[in-house]
């Protein structure tokens, strides 16, 4: 069907502000209303039959997609990095920002962005609040490990929270202070780990994609977490053409620099999906104790020269590209002794 209508909307927790244009790019109506599943269906409702809309991606847009497709309506996430690349106004305000995604959207050049579908958006967000709760707990324990160092004390293992190190500290000959910091810490590990118990059991009892988890678990160092995040962050894997995309997607290639006929490669590039790139590089230290061909790449990149970091990124890129292809060809993967 051709496009009869494209329909701007600039949302906000509170408002949104919209702008439709005719085929002809004429604006038929711009208005401001309350953010609102009522609202917005009055809205759009007239022009709903041939309408195509664009939101900016913002933490108020999935809501509206979601209505909004369910309504039938084609509804384009534009992304808002490239949208500014191309979209400068010397005027900034809702209703001007509406009216921009309107005419972007008549022009046909929209800057898309990936919308998952709900099952995947469902496990993105238990999986990022579980590496979130990690990293916290994470952070308690350092902040006991840096109350240590203060007093030239050291617990000589590694989990600070053990039952061990518990009874170890409780007896330090420590001032009332740093007794008080330790004490709140552990309150709060104890905490996270509770909420970190619940959501991880949320995850493994996520019951989609059955049998690409069951792939990716083949994979050295791609346990059932590691799988799972890589199936919220990656989505539908036949959206990426190449694993040169996906490895851009992920931040595991570096960055280049060029000007005029010289040219060199920078860092990793850090403008990509910074969970994705954590989780894979952590998957890679266990894989190449578990895989000689991986432990003979990762020794060979140090031979070399390369820092241990550099190498198990090299590691963690290769692990990508291997996940990739499993995933478009569905087969497992095989270790070679």
């Amino acid at each position: 069907m051709q496009k009869q209508f494209s329909i701007g909307l600039d949302c906000h927790q509170a408002t949104i502000s919209g702008a439709i244009l005719d085929q002809n790019g004429r604006i038929i109506i711009e208005k401001r209303f309350d953010n609102k599943a009522q609202e917005l269906e009055k809205f759009v409702a007239p022009y709903s039959l041939g309408a195509q809309v664009v939101i900016e991606a913002s933490s108020t847009s999935l809501p509206i997609y979601d209505q909004l497709t369910g309504l039938g309506i084609q509804t384009l996430v534009a992304n808002p990095l490239r949208l500014r690349a191309i979209s400068t106004a010397s005027v900034k305000n809702d209703r001007n920002d509406a009216l921009i995604l309107a005419k972007l959207l008549h022009a046909n050049i929209v800057p898309t962005s990936y919308v998952p579908p709900r099952h995947i958006r469902e496990l993105r967000d238990m999986t990022r609040s579980y590496t979130t709760l990690v990293q916290q707990r994470t952070q308690a324990k350092n902040r006991i490990r840096s109350v240590l160092t203060r007093n030239r004390l050291r617990w000589p293992n590694t989990n600070i929270a053990s039952e061990p190190a518990r009874v170890w500290l409780a007896v330090l000959p420590v001032d009332p202070g740093s007794k008080g910091v330790i004490a709140a810490n552990l309150a709060v590990i104890d905490s996270l780990q509770t909420e970190i118990k619940k959501i991880k059991q949320a995850m493994l009892k996520w019951k989609y994609c059955r049998e690409e988890l069951e792939l990716l678990q083949t994979i050295p160092g791609f346990g059932p977490l590691v799988s799972r995040v890589f199936i919220s962050e990656v989505g539908e894997i036949t959206r990426f053409p190449s694993t040169k995309k996906l490895s851009c997607f992920a931040g595991l290639v570096p960055g280049l620099r060029a000007s005029g006929e010289q040219s060199h490669a920078t860092s990793i590039i850090k403008a990509s999906n910074s969970a994705l790139r954590y989780a894979i590089v952590m998957a890679a230290w266990p894989a190449i104790k578990n895989d000689p061909q991986l432990r003979a790449r990762y020794d060979r990149l140090k031979a070399r020269g390369k820092s241990s970091g550099k190498a198990i990124v090299a590691i963690a890129h290769h692990l990508l590209c291997i996940a990739y292809v499993m995933l478009t060809k569905r087969t497992p993967y095989r270790v070679r002794v």
